[in-house]
């Protein structure tokens, strides 16, 4: 058993340290009051590699695996503790510009890969839409075959990157249904451009991670060729489900990371703040408190990065539960501990000022349902357990 990274990706890790220290720590709470991503970065992040760390060499990408993705998660993450970059476009071109490599038409990838590993366009996931979340069955958006084109109408809601990806001419790889009769095996995966006719974008005011946009669109009989299909008809929820898994373990890895930092600021400040003559972290209360969430964010960690490492060995009967169990656990970890230190700040921690309420607000999404809610991963985990016939 080792649980050591390699001599490469330590290397690894290091330069996306060292450019998280230079380019984005010092501007993180610039970019939440602003609620905008410098336009500079989304290229600097590509020169880097960091938007197609798993894609094929042959379209720019590093062809890593995904524990690189994991550790530069956990990077970003603890640079930006709003989380607003980490999940986008960090995990998200990630975790998706891989399905499209893995499963896209070779016209599809090389029209858009090559312009999302050099940070050109932004690419974006819609499953989820106003009346339906986990519940995919329940999904409204239909595409179908018409003179060579499909011809998709509908509705998707709660996307990250709507702004970005409108702008930089991306799009979402959407799911819809090309035959409703099949439910779930009726799911397609394309590739929509947002720019095309007949899309038209709304947008919401999120709690956080105001860096990134959020919000949805409808498409009313939006043409789209036969080579923006991804994978084969029928396969498209298993396809959306395998870049999400990814998705779940990335934004947990995030959420330590950020949790790492918030801890790492409130020890300094603990060590600093003097309550009847002495510094509050001589304290037994704040002293236990810290241990505990030390050894909680220790074991959310060996988890995550066990299901990031089961995803690098194919691991195929193991990584559902491993993943479900990452997302279940890890955000509500990284939530206590990231509410438990905010407290030693006091009045001070109850203002905008504090940089850790960011870091708060952030996670909340994860408690959310981004990703996928709680009970969702609780069935995950029971059906491994008990089996399908049972849950």
């Amino acid at each position: 058993m080792d649980f050591s990274i390699s001599e490469e990706e330590e290397l690894f890790r290091k330069a996306v340290m060292e450019f998280c220290a230079k380019n984005i720590s010092p501007n993180f709470t610039e970019i939440e009051k602003k609620a905008r991503i410098p336009e500079d970065l989304f290229e600097r992040m590509a020169q880097l590699g960091l938007f197609g760390i798993n894609v094929s060499s042959e379209y720019g990408g590093l062809e890593a695996k995904f524990i690189n993705t994991a550790i530069a998660a956990e990077e970003i993450g603890y640079a930006d503790i709003s989380l607003s970059i980490a999940i986008f476009p960090f995990l998200i071109e990630n975790s998706f510009a891989y399905i499209a490599d893995r499963y896209g038409t070779k016209q599809l990838k090389e029209e858009i890969l090559p312009k999302i590993t050099s940070g050109e366009i932004l690419l974006g996931i819609a499953a989820t839409e106003p009346q339906c979340g986990n519940d995919l069955a329940e999904m409204k958006t239909k595409a179908r075959m018409k003179d060579g084109y499909y011809l998709i109408s509908g509705e998707k809601a709660y996307a990250t990157g709507v702004v970005e990806i409108e702008e930089r001419g991306g799009g979402f790889l959407t799911l819809t249904y090309t035959a409703p009769e099949r439910k779930y095996n009726g799911m397609t995966l394309f590739y929509v451009p947002l720019n095309l006719r007949g899309i038209e974008t709304t947008l919401y005011d999120a709690v956080g991670k105001k860096g990134s946009s959020y919000g949805g669109f409808s498409l009313t009989g939006v043409k789209v060729p036969r080579y923006f299909l991804v994978g084969e008809e029928g396969r498209g929820v298993r396809l959306a489900l395998e870049g999400i898994s990814k998705a779940r373990v990335l934004m947990s890895i995030a959420a330590i990371g950020a949790a790492r930092r918030c801890l790492e600021l409130a020890t300094n400040y603990a060590k600093q703040r003097v309550v009847f003559g002495k510094p509050i972290a001589s304290y037994q209360g704040i002293q236990f408190e810290l241990a505990d969430d030390y050894t909680k964010l220790e074991a959310a960690k060996l988890l995550a990065y066990k299901a990031a490492w089961l995803i690098d060995k194919a691991a195929k009967h193991e990584i559902p539960s491993a993943v479900a169990m990452t997302k279940l656990w890890v955000p509500h970890v990284v939530y206590d501990i990231i509410n438990h230190v905010l407290l030693w700040y006091g009045a001070y921690g109850y203002t905008k000022e504090c940089p850790i309420e960011i870091a708060l607000r952030g996670v909340l999404s994860l408690l959310s349902g981004a990703g996928g809610t709680d009970n969702a991963m609780r069935l995950m985990i029971s059906r491994d357990l008990f089996g399908k016939e049972f849950v």
